[in-house]
């Protein structure tokens, strides 16, 4: 998984600056923990995440998508019982 879509990703106010903010990894069974993933091999400070990531890595999730999990009922979430999300959600789109 890309760094830039893990939720271990956060940012180190140690190493940060003024103009810049530094991330670093937060998995303790990555190979890169406690690393800066948004500086280059020579050093270079980059404004975003630029690391391509590790297998140990663990997809992101939204706030709004753990509050949706925690207001619909189970049958309205996707995969709920094997089914899919109700027609009736899209059929406006």
């Amino acid at each position: 998984m890309k760094c830039i879509s893990c939720r271990f990703a956060t940012v180190d106010e140690t190493a940060s600056d003024k103009h810049w903010k530094a991330y670093q990894c937060g998995n303790p069974k990555s190979e890169y923990h406690k690393s800066l993933i948004n500086i280059s091999e020579n050093g270079d400070k980059h404004k975003r995440i630029s690391w391509s990531g590790c297998e140990r890595g663990e997809r992101k999730v939204k706030p709004i998508a753990e509050k949706t999990q925690i207001a619909l009922p189970p049958s309205r979430l996707s995969g709920a019982n094997g089914s899919q999300v109700l027609p009736q959600a899209h059929a406006g789109i």
